[in-house]
Parts: structure tokens; sequence; C-alpha cells
């Protein structure tokens, strides 16, 4: 069930990729000249679309998993970001939403959160990403962690509205101390199998990277 009540509301996505830094712009467009250069412009087409079709089938076998299916169908391709992710799936331990829409009515933008999580007995935030190349720290994610910040403040603005109800009870039936979310986390998957990186984000993290996110809001 769709939980936006505007429709009209532009998605997290969409205002980052709006108002991208010059520098984050001109990374972009040299990668892209420099992958088109190798392998011409219909085969760039062709791996942008199994990059993205590779992170929906990811999100599908998390998503199967952590609803508590058994035999999940691991398709050759997603094969090292599986296993690169198993470490942190077998760390969660309580599940409290996933693939979830919200929207920030306050603000006005509205998207789709990958998962609320109990993870190390912090709730959390989740995003999966995948990645070809090592992103070690949280300065090589680009603008993963305003998304990520985006959907928390989304998330505990609804958190007493009639539609959410089911997740706040789930939060407070683990007897957390706040069903407020103050925490982020930041996997990204490695297509070669590497362990996963887990980028915590605590409340001190998380507002400086809101402030981040309200001006990127501001100029769109």
């Amino acid at each position: 069930k769709i939980l936006w009540k505007n429709l009209s509301l532009p998605s997290v996505s969409l205002i980052l990729k709006s108002t991208m830094s010059p520098e984050n712009i001109y990374i972009l467009e040299e990668w892209e000249k420099k992958m088109i250069a190798q392998m011409g412009i219909s085969e760039f087409e062709l791996y942008k679309k199994a990059l993205f079709e590779n992170g929906y089938r990811l999100h599908s076998c998390i998503k199967s998993f952590l609803e508590g299916q058994m035999n999940v169908n691991i398709s050759p391709s997603i094969e090292g970001y599986w296993n690169s992710v198993q470490h942190v799936l077998e760390e969660i331990e309580d599940t409290i939403a996933l693939e979830l829409p919200v929207q920030n009515t306050n603000l006005n933008y509205k998207g789709i959160l990958d998962g609320v999580f109990v993870y190390k007995k912090k709730l959390c935030v989740v995003e999966w990403k995948t990645s070809k190349r090592l992103k070690s720290s949280l300065d090589k994610t680009f603008d993963n962690p305003l998304q990520l910040v985006a959907y928390l403040a989304a998330f505990n603005q609804q958190l007493f509205h009639p539609d959410f109800v089911k997740y706040k009870q789930k939060i407070e039936k683990i007897n957390l101390q706040t069903a407020f979310i103050e925490n982020c986390l930041l996997v990204i998957t490695y297509e070669d199998g590497t362990k996963a990186d887990v980028h915590h984000m605590n409340r001190e993290i998380c507002n400086k990277y809101w402030e981040d996110w309200l001006q990127r809001l501001h100029k769109y």
C-alpha cells in the first residue's frame, strides 16, 4: 500500500539530482565520457541498465530474506553483492519496515526508504547501495547520506500518523527508549564479494547532513 497522500511532491532522488554541485556534475560527466569511449554508447546504455537491474534484484532478495523467506533465489549477477552483505544481515535484530514510502508534509518531499531496523541495538534507517569500487568513508558516497537523513526525518514526522501506527507499535514492543529514529546506516555492498562497508551515522553526523539536505531542498 502506498502511503503517499500527495503524489505531486518531488522525490528525494529528484531533488538531489536537480541540485548536484558543479563538481559532482563534472565528475559524473567525465565518468560517462570515459565509459562511452571504452564501450560505445549502446553498450554503455546496457551497462547502466544492468547496474539498475542488479540494484533492484539485490533489494528484492534482501527484502525476501528479512521477511523470512527460506530459499531466496540469488541470480549470478548479484552473487557478489549478496555475499558482501551477509555479515550485515546477520546482525539485524529486528525489522520494523521494508521498502516503505514516506513523505515529509512540512518540507514537501517524498521517497521510499529501504528499511528501518534494529542493528546492534540501535534503531536505524538503512539504505543498501551497490558499488564496483570501495567506498570506505562517507565522503566517498556523494549524496547518499543526504538521502538517508531526508528519509529519517520523513519517517519521524509520520510516526504518529494513523497509517504508521503499526510501525510505532513494533518499535514500542521492542522496548526501545524512543520511537523516534536518531541513527542511519549506509551499507555499501561490493560486486566482488568484499565485505560491505557499514557507515553508521549517529545523531551528530545526521544533523550535519541534515543542514546540507535543507540547503539542497531550498535550492530546488
